[in-house]
């Protein structure tokens, strides 16, 4: 079991935005915590990640904060207790995806993660709301961008990562943020909850 990111314990500081940047491997049988080393970087709280079957995690960029700015598309390669990330060297057509969601589709072996929605929160001056020094909800007036939250793109990954548009256009019936993907026993993705915009508008 690997642990990434989150805040870090009252009082504790560390990085540009006090976000845990160290991951932790919990091995069995008694999953006595112990740190993965050479892979220290800073990710967004709550960061969407999906174990492929090449066996690296890649962040899909769904996240929930935005005290930082956005990371680049990336995997991280485990060997034992350390690892290494690796850029993708390419990136999706919406990057935005704050409160969006991510699941490896079946089957599985096909490498195949499919992202749905989100955005990302800008102000008047039409910039991103980074929050490290506060910011809170009157600091954000609208979403990036309006094709952020009906977009759906597929992550296929493998030797040669590349991000696509999802079959049907790439783009879903209604904007979803804060919403679930859920896995059906047929195979089908069941979309659920959520809303249409940025939660504090």
């Amino acid at each position: 079991v690997l642990v990434f990111s989150g805040r870090l314990e009252y009082g504790a500081t560390h990085g540009t935005a006090d976000i845990a940047n160290l991951v932790e491997v919990l091995s069995p049988p008694d999953f006595t915590p112990q740190a993965l080393t050479g892979v220290d970087f800073e990710l967004p709280i709550y960061p969407g990640l999906q174990l492929a079957p090449d066996g690296k995690i890649y962040y899909t960029h769904t996240t929930w904060g935005q005290q930082i700015p956005e990371p680049s598309s990336r995997a991280l390669t485990v060997t034992g207790t350390s690892g290494a990330w690796t850029a993708l060297g390419q990136e999706p057509t919406h990057p935005r995806r704050e409160e969006g969601m991510s699941v490896l589709l079946p089957p599985a072996q096909d490498g195949k993660i499919l992202v749905v929605g989100g955005s990302q929160a800008r102000n008047l001056a039409g910039t991103p709301v980074l929050q490290a020094g506060g910011g809170g909800p009157s600091a954000m007036d609208h979403i990036a961008d309006p094709g952020d939250p009906i977009s759906a793109e597929i992550l296929t990954t493998g030797a040669t990562p590349s991000w696509a548009p999802a079959p049907g256009g790439g783009t879903t019936t209604h904007g979803r943020i804060n919403g679930h993907l859920v896995l059906l026993p047929d195979a089908t993705v069941l979309v659920c909850g959520g809303h249409n915009h940025y939660k504090w508008k």
